[in-house]
């Protein structure tokens, strides 16, 4: 089920255009995949301009993979139960982050955990069948991967990562004389984490930071060894290096952060204007999309830039919206998609270029293929090529689907249809 974040408590969408609304000019929706076949449920598309499109997605079987598609069926990259090599030894996969990236060459990276134990931030380059490398893993210095590995058009992977104590057998320059329990040599997961500030407050808690393989080294973007004290999971990484992400600079207090060029900016932190922030989204210039969390309830659709200053708000409760999904996108020219929801309960994915400026592309009630939509849901790379938008959908079911509630008519509230969706925008927009 597809859900609407930063939704007010109010009811279920429409799933049809209110009367008097007009007739929208639609952009034509190309259907990817859906949930008809294999697949059981996806998460959100990554495009590239050249036409790539890359998802996680699980399958009915319930087993998990990475998949990719240039303009035909997905084909899988990494499916759980598949082997990886890796020098002399083999790794069999049994699960994958859910936010893989891909570039403009096709290369695809995502993170992965082994069934053996372990896990790993890798990139396949090819497609189906195609070189699988090793970026970094659990059996060097860090202990585990968040959901996103981010790779740009220069091949350099982004990726949040939590990194293993000090003196551990994985880091450099461990000694084992200095080891508290000498069992921590054979079981050095065991070694407790390090007490340290939080945005919690003092407590034990292993050190995270953001990483950037370059091919020919591995620059540290951010760490809570230094000025953060925590870095949170989900990052936007663009084709300069520069990445956007949120962490905690203050317990208590969230930051969206941009670095770029051996520095860091500060776009946003939470307090009088806002409470806490989504996924942000960048683009090649730096300038860096977001959702954020506001004290009315309504948050804002919000465009900042690595000059600093006040993000400058795009749609908000003034400019007619009553709430936002969780996700934005932003293209090279600066615009702006997003799903927000007007007073009529209805959802749409907008694009904006200025504050009241938003215009609607798709909404709730609209035609995908050849069902109805239910409800919109966007990621943070959904722009490809300039006149496209990846998104995920939910669409109607047949009329004869069994319904959820006991006793309920066939199709009432029965399970939606989740799909893959790539729009085609008409000129001009």
């Amino acid at each position: 089920m597809l859900a609407f974040a930063g939704d007010p408590a109010s009811a279920r969408p429409q799933a049809t255009r209110p009367q008097g609304a007009g007739e929208l000019r639609a952009p034509r929706t190309l259907i990817v995949a859906t949930s008809e076949g294999a697949f059981a449920e996806f998460g959100d598309p990554c495009a590239s301009r050249a036409g790539w499109l890359v998802f996680h997605a699980t399958r009915d079987d319930g087993r998990s993979g990475i998949y990719l598609a240039a303009g035909g069926a997905p084909a899988p990259l990494a499916e759980s139960g598949g082997i990886v090599p890796d020098g002399k030894f083999s790794w069999r996969f049994r699960s994958f982050g859910r936010q893989p990236t891909v570039n403009e060459a096709g290369i695809c990276a995502f993170t992965a955990v082994f069934a053996e134990g372990g896990s790993a931030v890798l990139t396949c380059s090819g497609g189906a069948g195609g070189e699988v490398r090793f970026v970094a893993d659990s059996g060097e210095a860090f202990r585990g991967f968040g959901d996103c590995a981010a790779v740009n058009a220069a091949k350099w992977v982004a990726f949040q990562a939590t990194v293993d104590p000090d003196n551990h057998p994985d880091r450099a320059g461990f000694d084992p004389r200095k080891l508290g329990d000498p069992s921590h040599f054979e079981h050095p997961d065991q070694i407790p984490a390090p007490t340290r500030l939080t945005f919690d407050g003092r407590k034990p808690a292993f050190h995270e930071g953001l990483f950037i393989d370059r091919g020919i080294d591995l620059q540290v973007a951010a760490t809570t060894t230094k000025d953060l004290l925590s870095v949170q999971d989900g990052i936007a990484f663009n084709d300069a290096g520069a990445i956007a992400y949120r962490g905690c600079k203050r317990p208590r207090s969230t930051s969206l952060l941009l670095s770029a060029g051996g520095g860091t900016v500060v776009l946003a932190e939470s307090g009088r204007q806002f409470l806490a922030f989504e996924l942000p989204a960048i683009d090649l210039r730096g300038r860096v999309a977001f959702v954020a969390h506001t004290h009315d309830g309504v948050g804002a659709v919000c465009r900042a830039t690595r000059a600093g200053g006040l993000p400058e708000v795009l749609a908000d409760a003034q400019s007619g919206f009553v709430g936002f999904g969780a996700g934005v996108a932003i293209d090279d020219s600066g615009r702006v998609a997003f799903v927000g929801r007007r007073a009529d309960g209805r959802d749409a994915l907008w694009l904006a270029t200025g504050y009241g400026a938003a215009k609607e592309m798709l909404a709730v009630g609209d035609v995908a293929g050849r069902r109805v939509i239910r409800h919109l849901r966007l990621g943070n790379r959904a722009f490809g090529r300039a006149d496209r938008i990846v998104l995920l959908a939910e669409l109607e079911p047949d009329a004869g689907t069994p319904s959820r509630a006991p006793g309920a008519a066939p199709g009432a509230d029965a399970p939606g249809i989740e799909a893959v969706v790539q729009l085609l925008l008409p000129p001009g927009r």
